[in-house]
């Protein structure tokens, strides 16, 4: 297997120091998402993969190439490294057409090549007809199609896109998330996307790299990063809506009981690896399913006698948060609400499987404050995970 290898760290003079090392494939199509929030390292790592930053320390091989050697004073520039790049603004030439500015990095080939090359990505792209547009005659989403037409039209070896939907309004962003990972599986380069939208690293990704302060928190497959987070800070980077302190009282049959707060309130998951001692409990809002106090029953090990505290609209989503002795939310549809009518301060039921909850094993005490959560540190325990393809409408057994 050939691998994109990078062992780097590139420092700001007075700020920001990026450590970052990755092994990623590059004979085969998948998407990396740098992931985490403002200024946490992920468009630096990203640049510097294109050469458009110099690290002072480290490598980056790309098959049996180096592209750079800091010890050994090798760097290899951005137009040798076969590299396509989408900036976050796209960068298209206001004064070039639509056609100009997809063939700009065609300089070298003959005219009918262009002509055939440009010809294609209109087509792919669904941009024919206006070829004799400028980028102020385009659309946000337009726009964004003649940016990918151009990065791409060069066949590069590897595809870089920094935030690609993030100058695009909510609806487009929505309706262009589907659309973008079909473009990139049909053109079927490796890609690495930068973003900080959770949705959007869903909808494209393969693998997730959770950067934060300039370091690489955990890396792995994007539905077990997002299931299985190895601390709490990464769990809540990851959106796992409730996060709770917990104590394992006993172990029987490869289930572990919790114990939540003053121990009056329990919960069955899933034994770690350490089948004893404190732990963090993760649970998805949407691992949650709301029942009225009439329908109870169902697979799920953990029935949970709760009160709804507050209903909050997002979309197509809700976010209903309840008191169960302990903060839990769920994230169900707006037809199961209805359906549920809820209502702020009415009795329901909260069922979760063990198999939906993962533990964060916690060790080492340490003041509180560095998460907002505890005053311990954590190591990563081992759950089976939940799915991440699982509806997000819970009106039913989870």
């Amino acid at each position: 297997m050939n691998l994109l290898s990078a062992d780097i760290e590139k420092r700001y003079p007075g700020g920001a120091t990026i450590r970052a090392a990755l092994d990623r494939p590059t004979d085969q199509f998948t998407v990396t998402i740098l992931f985490g929030p403002s200024g946490c390292g992920k468009t630096t790592l990203l640049r510097c993969l294109a050469g458009l930053e110099r690290p002072e320390r480290g490598s980056i091989r790309y098959a049996d190439e180096t592209w750079l050697d800091a010890s050994a004073g090798v760097f290899v520039p951005p137009q040798r490294r076969g590299i396509g790049f989408l900036f976050q603004d796209y960068a298209l030439f206001p004064h070039m057409n639509v056609a100009a500015n997809i063939a700009h990095g065609l300089h070298h080939s003959s005219r009918s090549e262009r002509h055939r090359r440009v010809a294609e990505m209109l087509d792919m792209l669904q941009l024919a007809g206006m070829e004799r547009r400028y980028p102020h005659q385009l659309s946000g989403g337009e726009q964004q199609r003649v940016a990918l037409a151009r990065a791409i039209v060069r066949r590069p070896r590897l595809l870089l896109l920094d935030e690609p939907l993030s100058a695009l309004d909510a609806p487009t962003r929505e309706q262009l998330r589907r659309e973008l990972r079909r473009l990139l599986s049909a053109f079927a380069i490796p890609c690495f996307v930068v973003t900080h939208d959770r949705l959007e690293a869903l909808a494209l990704g393969d693998h997730l790299m959770v950067l934060d302060r300039g370091t690489v928190r955990q890396s792995g497959p994007l539905g077990e990063v997002f299931s299985r987070p190895v601390d709490a800070h990464v769990a809540q980077m990851v959106g796992i809506e409730t996060i709770l302190p917990a104590r394992i009282v006993r172990v029987e049959k490869g289930l572990a009981t919790l114990a939540i707060g003053d121990g009056s309130m329990q919960l069955v998951a899933v034994a770690p690896s350490v089948p004893d001692g404190d732990v963090l409990v993760c649970i998805r809002g949407d691992d949650v399913a709301i029942h009225t106090g009439a329908d109870s029953g169902g697979s799920a090990r953990n029935h949970l006698p709760a009160r709804v505290s507050s209903i909050d609209y997002e979309g197509a989503l809700v976010r209903v948060t309840l008191d169960c002795g302990f903060r839990l939310v769920a994230t169900i549809t707006r037809q199961a609400s209805e359906e549920l009518a809820l209502r702020v301060g009415k009795e329901v039921i909260a069922r979760i499987k063990a198999t939906a909850i993962h533990l964060i094993i916690r060790s080492i005490t340490r003041p509180a404050g560095a998460d907002g959560l505890s005053s311990v540190d954590q190591r990563p325990g081992t759950l089976s995970p939940s799915s991440l393809a699982s509806s997000k409408s819970r009106s039913g057994d989870t």
